[in-house]
């Protein structure tokens, strides 16, 4: 069937090309003609002749010389476009209206009135300056009334600068407080304007430091200048001035270098003047886990006693290491002089005697280890221990003349002091918050018979407890025993009773402004006694309220 399809068409096909090619004649007839097809026949062509000869290569041209390519700037000016964009952005939160200003008023038995002032500048970002002002005082005593009130007075002023290169702080302040020697035997009769006892303060204080954070550099310059004065003519101006430099060296090494100068002078029965200069250079340096820091400490006085060296030099060195994360081991070998002004004795004892004699206190060698860290990012602890050497260590007794004031007892050949302390520390947001803290001290006395007032062990617990953010409890207690004193005439050693004081307080907010308070403080209501033939208060209740404005 194909065979004959083929055949039709190729005759179809000859047939056409004969009549295109045939002239047309007069009459119009066909001529007679034959085609015969062979259908077997095969059609050979000749091979062609094939070349195995290479092509030669191209011809090299040896025109030489460097191609020049010449580049021509392409240039587009396309129109700039000005997209009309709407962006949608978050409404930001407001700020917390801040009140710059608080106040808050109470009253208490004992015939206690309490008031206290804040007032502080509003959000700025170049300065910040505020006055403090607090008054507390209690009529009536533990022992004749009105013959063992206390006062506390303070007003104080400050300000800073926050500037591009460093940043500017100063104030001033004035401090008064008044006691009474009320220590005397209650059968006998004393003349109220005798036993009082009155400081008065002035301090001002400025300081510059650097605002440079990525500077190798950093220093600071602080100092104050204080005037302490008593009813009894005693009279301390001292002016202290320090000075810190740090250089970074490198990533791993910084060096520092502190100096220090106290200029004092204590005038009562007679005058004394006293000086006290510091300089202290060390190399800090930090590897991976551990820090390292050596250097030693160059100290000057003119305290004078027997034997004494003014020129003193301690070497020191301090290492912590990070055995896992948020846990370290510390340690460290010091040695330095520790300044003690009359301002740091009745801050500590405000019934010294008129003319007490003031030293300096020596640490030749001091030893102290331990291991601290934060356990499941709200628990932290430190304990450890110290030990060292400390001449000129002071101890407060009564005077066998007037029993009821102190004098000072030196250890001038030294002291050996250990201190053993542990301490835990549990947060929990801004709700809940708590910490405790233990210590106990061993006295290893030479020149003295006893410590004499100070304590064998002292702990220390507070807690803080925030509800709904309208009810703030605050508790805290205060215990403190082993402590010896010696007896003014008898000269033996009376052992005083241990001390438990517990506090407890409760605020509640009644708005952003406006809060009430009410205060217990020596809930168990032992006059204790801190200091021989002086107890405390009992029981002190005092309710407020507090405003902000």
């Amino acid at each position: 069937m194909k065979r004959l399809v083929v055949i039709i068409w190729m005759s179809i096909s000859v047939a056409a090309v004969a009549l295109a090619q045939a002239p047309w004649g007069e009459g119009g007839e066909i001529e007679d003609a034959k085609v015969i097809i062979e259908k077997d026949r095969k059609i050979e062509l000749p091979k062609a002749p094939r070349n195995f000869e290479p092509a030669p290569p191209p011809a090299e041209d040896d025109r030489g010389g460097d191609i020049q390519y010449n580049f021509k700037d392409i240039v587009t000016r396309i129109p700039t476009a000005d997209p009309q964009i709407r962006v949608f952005t978050i409404k930001e939160d407001p700020l917390d209206k801040l009140y710059a200003n608080y106040v808050k008023l109470g009253i208490g038995n004992y015939l206690s009135p309490y008031a206290e002032l804040f007032t502080n500048t509003k959000r700025n970002e170049r300065f910040s300056a505020g006055l403090h002002a607090r008054h507390f005082s209690s009529v009536y005593g533990p022992v004749d009334r009105r013959n063992s009130g206390t006062g506390e007075n303070t007003v104080s002023v400050f300000g800073k600068h926050f500037g591009d290169a460093i940043t500017v702080n100063g104030g001033i302040k004035y401090q008064r407080d008044k006691y009474y020697f009320y220590g005397y035997d209650p059968a006998s009769e004393v003349d109220r304007d005798t036993i009082k006892q009155a400081f008065n303060l002035i301090a001002v204080n400025a300081g510059i430091k650097d605002n440079f954070s990525d500077s190798d550099i950093s220093f600071s310059l602080n100092g104050d200048f204080k005037r302490l004065a008593d009813r009894f003519d005693a009279r301390e101006s001292q002016a202290n001035l320090a000075f810190n430099l740090d250089y970074l060296l490198s990533e791993e090494l910084t060096a520092t270098i502190k100096t220090s100068l106290l200029a004092s002078k204590y005038s009562n029965e007679g005058s004394m003047s006293r000086t006290l200069f510091r300089i202290a250079p060390s190399f800090a340096y930090q590897l991976e886990a551990l820090t390292i820091e050596g250097g030693f400490n160059a100290v000057y006085d003119n305290d004078s006693l027997v034997n004494h060296q003014n020129l003193k030099l301690f070497p020191f060195i301090n290492a912590a290491y990070s055995l896992v994360d948020g846990i370290q081991v510390y340690g460290s070998v010091s040695g330095d002089v520790k300044e003690q002004t009359l301002s740091n004795f009745v801050n500590e004892n405000p019934w010294l005697k008129p003319n007490v004699g003031l030293l300096h206190t020596i640490q030749p060698l001091v030893l102290a280890g331990g291991i601290k860290g934060v356990l499941a990012k709200s628990l932290a602890f430190d304990a450890g221990f110290s030990v060292g050497d400390y001449k000129n260590m002071h101890y407060y007794v009564n005077d066998p003349e007037d029993t009821t004031k102190f004098t000072i007892l030196y250890d001038t050949h030294g002291t050996t002091l250990f201190n053993l302390y542990g301490e835990l520390g549990f947060t929990a947001s801004r709700v809940f918050r708590a910490g405790i803290r233990g210590d106990y001290y061993g006295y290893d006395v030479r020149s003295v018979a006893e410590a004499w007032h100070k304590p064998k062990y002292k702990l220390t617990a507070s807690g803080y407890y925030n509800i709904y953010d309208k009810i703030a409890v605050t508790a805290g207690a205060y215990f403190m025993g082993g402590i010896k004193a010696r007896e003014p005439r008898g000269q033996e050693a009376i052992h005083l009773d241990a001390i438990a004081d517990l506090n407890f307080k409760l605020d509640y907010l009644f708005s952003d402004r406006f809060a009430a308070f009410l205060s217990f403080n020596n809930l168990l209501s032992k006059n204790y006694s801190r200091f021989l033939n002086y107890p405390s208060q009992g029981l002190l209740v005092m309710g407020g309220i507090g405003y902000s404005f």
